[in-house]
């Protein structure tokens, strides 16, 4: 069984005066299906090193979950945690995906910049290109320049990149969740797999 780590969203509980990193449970889910198990990765820098060597996975995902400090977010070490995690599959010659949020990470973090857009919360919309169907969107930022060693794959009706890959690495990305569908769809599970090397 295949190995995946798997980035968390940070959420406060002020009930408890807590911070939590937390994760949706279709994920485990979804790779469930695929035949593979999450690690959950703790967004703290100091043992992040130790924890992947732990682990050793074969695969990550930089999920979705609230936006980057650069574009209105509040935890710097969710971004850290991002770029760290992408810095490790390039040195490793590990296959990366990043779904929404985790696709903004990686354009910034190769130098592209974001924007914000509308009409794309909440909505199923028509893709083209290398994906040529319906998908879901929940996201208020899209691509505004994209860096040269990434290429556009597939867009919305409006022009938004929805999906890239990088023209050397094993990292590609989506802006739509293919956890939230319900049940999930073949397409979706037969891109994570290829993409992932699952």
């Amino acid at each position: 069984m295949k190995t995946v780590a798997i980035t968390q969203r940070v959420d406060i509980i002020e009930a408890y005066n807590e911070q939590r990193d937390s994760l949706d449970i279709k994920w485990g889910e979804l790779f469930t299906t695929l035949d593979a198990i999450i690690f959950p990765v703790p967004n703290q820098i100091a043992i992040l090193s130790t924890f992947l060597e732990t682990i050793t996975p074969d695969a990550i995902i930089l999920t979705g979950g609230d936006s980057s400090v650069e574009y209105g977010g509040r935890f710097i070490n969710r971004d850290v945690t991002d770029n760290f995690l992408i810095r490790y599959a390039i040195n490793y010659d590990i296959p990366l995906m990043g779904v929404c949020r985790g696709m903004q990470s990686i354009v910034s973090f190769f130098g592209g910049t974001l924007k914000k857009i509308n009409k794309h919360i909440a909505i199923q919309h028509q893709l083209t290109g290398v994906i040529n169907r319906e998908v879901n969107s929940f996201h208020s930022l899209g691509i505004k320049t994209l860096p040269a060693e990434l290429l556009p794959l597939s867009y919305s009706t409006d022009g938004t990149i929805e999906h890239i890959k990088h023209k050397i690495y094993k990292i590609t990305a989506i802006m739509w969740h293919p956890e939230r569908e319900n049940p999930f769809k073949l397409k979706d599970l037969d891109l994570i797999k290829k993409e992932l090397e699952l």
